[in-house]
């Protein structure tokens, strides 16, 4: 690192201590080592290595704040120090803060104005806060500094997922893997967003799956043996980082309410450190719960097996924060994947994937997925509409011009739906579209939206992108604009389908040959809707302008969808309960693995 000044050597002595503490970490005596760094900090409060050390334990222990107190008198004790400055942003970093995180990467950029690692990290840190445009041109700054890395490119193609460059994405985690043909972590990054690309073959997306599991199984530690159990009822688990306000967690709420609790206790594996008030509300809704927001995927496939599981339910798929690297210990009896990805995981660990006759129809469903196929018809998921909802409002049509609405995450905007948007807005004279999503937050990733609209045939004056709004109540309330929302491909949308329904607009799909591009044919088939389906792009505008262009139907709409939703099975959490327990019993029983029969 250019001009950075090294740290000086402790000691003799205290280096011998320091050795003892540091061994005591790597054995994951975490706790054993902290009375001994907190008596050499006492003793050697102006020494260098022991704020490091110190910040280091602290950080083991899951106790950020004196993490950071340590690695801030690590930068006191070594101002000139770059690595100083990096240890401290990375702790502010995952501690959500960003802003003084990204203060801490100057100051080591002005010591090591040279070194690729600090835009690195500092891309990464502007990626967590969802700055997506900010995080890539840290990005382009790293490989201007140095060669591309796997972890680099990796990161450069998170970034343009996000901003919906999708072929570019896909590209560059190709190249990152092709500097790392090992890397099941960019495997599974690779093979989540090909179901975001709209040209990608079914059966190659599936292949990358499969490769995934084939690097993850290469390198995984060799299967558990759940402990020994021969009576009392089923043992069911969840493991998810997604129990809290998320939508994973939303989805899962009806079934967690109306479940039989006296057909099979149910154990929950919170695998993120952060929770809030919907991880309280989770919380007492399971039989047992395990926070395992610290630990290794062999502490927790090891915890998983001492609870003796009957099923374990995978919720993340390929998603941020997964556990698919504890599933290929199969560390319970039967293993499944639910909700949270749409596609296989690729493990021949994971026995059952639940989905429903339309998101996955009989024949090349079966073909395109590792699991066997369990489907919960009329729908494989259920709504529980959010509390304290606004009132459905009259659309209003300023001018009499249609306003069209997609509030979608921006990975999944991708090019050829902008171009089949800005077709659409040209079929009916003077329309707009609004686009709003959590990505939109910075006013240059809006701009980039627009200039790719234009470069798709849109008139950028017609399109409206909206930053994030500051409560649930007022996201929902934005739905009073839109007339009719367009649900995005071929990644279709999900809780956004569902709110725009609850909110009185009609959603028009269109339905592809998997189950991410299907979703929405089986949400509209469910809430009686199946006429806004399509199944090609001309159908697609056709049906959305003749929707838009007819005021009557729209305005009965507006009237009726909130209620019949209400009233219909996607709201239905008790049927949808028993049907899911039903299933889980079924296929518990079916194997030979239900802790109740043999």
């Amino acid at each position: 690192m250019s001009g950075d000044a090294p740290m000086p050597a402790p000691s003799p002595q205290l280096a011998a201590k320091l050795s003892q503490v540091r061994s005591l970490l790597e054995r994951g005596l975490h706790s054993q080592a902290r009375p001994l760094v907190q008596r050499l900090a006492q003793q050697h409060p102006a020494e260098p290595a022991v704020a490091a050390l110190a910040s280091l334990t602290h950080y083991h222990l899951a106790e950020l704040p004196q993490a950071i107190y340590h690695a801030q008198r690590l930068v006191s004790l070594s101002p000139d120090s770059a690595e100083a400055h990096t240890t401290l942003a990375g702790l502010l970093i995952a501690e959500r803060r960003t802003d003084e995180a990204l203060a801490s990467l100057r100051a080591a950029a002005s010591v090591a104005p040279g070194d690729p690692s600090i835009p690195f990290q500092a891309a990464q840190a502007l990626a967590d806060a969802g700055r997506y445009g900010a995080s890539l041109a840290q990005t382009e700054a790293a490989l201007a500094l140095g060669p591309p890395t796997p972890p680099l490119l990796s990161l450069r193609a998170t970034c343009l997922l996000n901003l919906g460059r999708v072929e570019e994405s896909v590209a560059q985690y190709a190249a990152a893997l092709r500097l790392d043909p090992t890397s099941s972590d960019i495997a599974s990054q690779l093979a989540l967003a090909l179901n975001y690309a709209p040209a990608a073959p079914p059966h190659e997306v599936r292949d990358a799956h499969r490769t995934f599991a084939r690097l993850l199984g290469s390198a995984s530690p060799p299967p558990l043996t759940p402990a020994p159990r021969t009576s009392g009822r089923p043992r069911v688990g969840i493991i998810s980082p997604d129990l809290r306000t998320h939508s994973v967690a939303f989805f899962l709420l009806p079934w967690l309410r109306h479940r039989d609790r006296g057909a099979m206790d149910l154990y929950a594996y919170y695998t993120n450190r952060h929770a809030d008030s919907l991880t309280a509300v989770i919380r007492p809704l399971c039989t047992q719960w395990r926070d395992m927001g610290n630990r290794s995927d062999d502490s927790v496939a090891r915890s998983i097996a001492a609870d003796s599981l009957d099923l374990l339910i995978d919720l993340s798929g390929h998603t941020a924060g997964h556990s698919l690297g504890v599933l290929a210990r199969r560390p319970a009896r039967l293993q499944a994947t639910y909700l949270g990805y749409p596609n296989t995981t690729g493990l021949e660990q994971v026995d059952v994937r639940f989905v429903d006759s339309i998101t996955d129809p009989p024949g090349e469903s079966n073909t395109l997925c590792v699991e066997s196929l369990v489907r919960l018809d009329p729908c494989f998921l259920c709504f529980e509409p959010p509390a304290g909802s606004p009132p459905v409002s009259p659309a209003s049509r300023p001018g009499g011009r249609v306003t069209f609405g997609s509030f979608n995450a921006a990975a999944k905007i991708n090019d050829q739906l902008l171009a089949l948007w800005a077709r659409l807005l040209s079929r009916v004279p003077g329309s707009t579209l609004l686009l709003k999503a959590v990505h939109y937050a910075e006013p240059e990733d809006r701009d980039m939206l627009r200039a790719r609209f234009a470069r798709a045939g849109g008139d950028p004056a017609s399109l409206e992108v909206s930053p994030p709004t500051r409560s649930q109540s007022e996201h929902l309330g934005l739905y009073s604009r839109v007339d009719v929302a367009l649900d995005p491909f071929p990644y279709h949308g999900t809780t956004t389908t569902l709110e725009a329904l609850w909110m009185g607009v009609p959603v028009v799909t269109l339905a592809g040959r998997v189950h991410a591009s299907r979703v929405g044919a089986s949400l509209l088939s469910a809430a009686g809707l199946s006429g806004l389906v399509t199944t090609d792009p001309d159908s697609y505008v056709s049906v959305a302008s003749s929707l838009a262009s007819d005021a009557p139907r729209l305005h009965s709409l507006r009237e009726s969808l909130r209620p019949a939703l209400a009233s219909g099975p996607l709201c239905d959490g008790p049927a949808f309960a028993a049907r899911f327990d039903a299933a889980l019993i079924q296929i518990m029983r079916r194997v030979g693995r239900s802790g109740t029969t043999s």
